[in-house]
């Protein structure tokens, strides 16, 4: 919840309340989705592949020498020695499959990933670097890492965890959330930070459309293939044929047949 829901929530309320772009909330989410999968698929595979145990192994052993009661045989009531014992003396089968699932931590690597793609974004939106030094957006920006923070080292206090499980866990988490966020925002340093990336039908539909609305950061070098002078040859040949007009004084037909011919 702390990782997904509330990343979300943020991410949401900020694009649509203050931003007031769609743009802007469907990159956001995407990159957030983006991130949690990417992490959730190198999280497992390396779970699945390394098998470390974790700390409180022994406890969800339950092993039969350990936990011998009257009706055990024997032959079981003394480790044997000199001989080394595998999970068959286990006695709690149903949790020693987790229980090799120590490297790396999950619920670190889940966090850091959507905690920290939701920092990289308050950044972007308050311009963290702007060279102006305001104390309140560098604590608004570290808040969410503090919180993963916090949740990483919890799992290393309860003995889920080694630390290094969540120290490798944390760097994954924070990887592709930089990953992701780079994926649909510019660079952090820039002047545009805060700003999403077009989408991809507006980036092949930008050389024979004009735009929907006027934005001063943008060029108007889009309209026919991003060329000024074909700009330039259209407004002459329109105003250089003119319309025809007839006898009521009204225009009957926009000639452009010269600029038809220049293309």
């Amino acid at each position: 919840v702390l990782a997904f829901i509330l990343p979300g929530i943020i991410i949401s309320c900020i694009a649509l309340i203050s931003r007031r772009s769609y743009t802007d909330l469907h990159n956001g989410l995407l990159g957030l989705f983006l991130a949690q999968a990417l992490v959730l698929i190198v999280t497992d595979s390396v779970k699945i592949a390394v098998g470390r145990p974790r700390p409180d192994f022994l406890d969800r052993c339950l092993n039969l020498y350990d936990n011998a009661s009257d009706n055990t045989p024997i032959a079981l009531l003394q480790d044997p020695p000199n001989m080394l014992s595998n999970s068959t003396i286990c006695t709690r089968t149903d949790l020693l499959t987790d229980g090799f699932k120590s490297f790396p931590s999950g619920h670190s690597s889940f966090s850091f990933g959507g905690l920290g793609y939701l920092s990289m974004y308050l950044a972007g939106k308050l311009h963290l670097f702007d060279e102006r030094g305001h104390i309140y957006k560098s604590v608004v920006c570290l808040a969410p890492l503090i919180l993963a923070a916090l949740i990483a080292i919890s799992r290393v206090d309860n003995y889920r965890h080694h630390w290094q499980d969540v120290t490798v866990g944390a760097f994954i988490g924070i990887t592709f959330a930089i990953f992701s966020y780079r994926q649909y925002y510019p660079s952090l340093a820039g002047a545009k930070c805060g700003r999403p990336f077009s989408a991809r039908i507006m980036d092949e539909m930008a050389g024979t459309v004009l735009p929907f609305r006027n934005d001063p950061d943008e060029s108007g070098q889009a309209f026919l293939g991003g060329s000024e002078t074909g700009l330039h040859e259209l407004n002459g040949s329109i105003n250089k044929n003119g319309p025809n007009y007839g006898p009521s004084g009204q225009p009957s037909q926009l000639n452009v047949g010269n600029f038809g011919s220049q293309s």
